[in-house]
């Protein structure tokens, strides 16, 4: 995604931990590294999906920040940079408006919200 301020890569269940593709701090902890070990069901396509990851976030600098699904630390840092989410009025909304979800929340926030709703 482009944020104007350069792109954001949603690495989704890739890493847990932001240490794992820190360029400058490569690290992550007992427990999560115990854990993975645990839950691993194709451990060497995991560790090579990391390294890539960390890779890209080497060679790009700061032109693209990776974030996951998982870690609370990336989560505060990019919530108040985001700005709220706003619905894309595609000829579908239009046409059939009932059809869309009630009330949208973002990060506890309401962000939109169904007229006919």
């Amino acid at each position: 995604m482009d944020s104007g301020d350069g792109w954001m890569l949603h690495a989704g269940d890739a890493y847990f931990f932001h240490g794992e593709v820190d360029r400058a701090n490569l690290r992550s902890t007992p427990g999560l590294r115990l854990f993975q070990f645990l839950a691993d069901t194709e451990r060497g396509k995991r560790l090579r999906n990391q390294h890539r990851l960390l890779e890209l976030a080497r060679e790009s600098g700061d032109e693209i920040t990776i974030f996951s699904a998982h870690d609370p630390v990336e989560l505060r840092r990019h919530e108040s940079a985001t700005p709220p989410w706003q619905p894309h009025q595609s000829a579908f909304s239009t046409r059939f408006p009932a059809l869309l979800p009630g009330p949208v929340y973002r990060l506890g926030r309401l962000v939109t919200r169904n007229p006919r709703s």
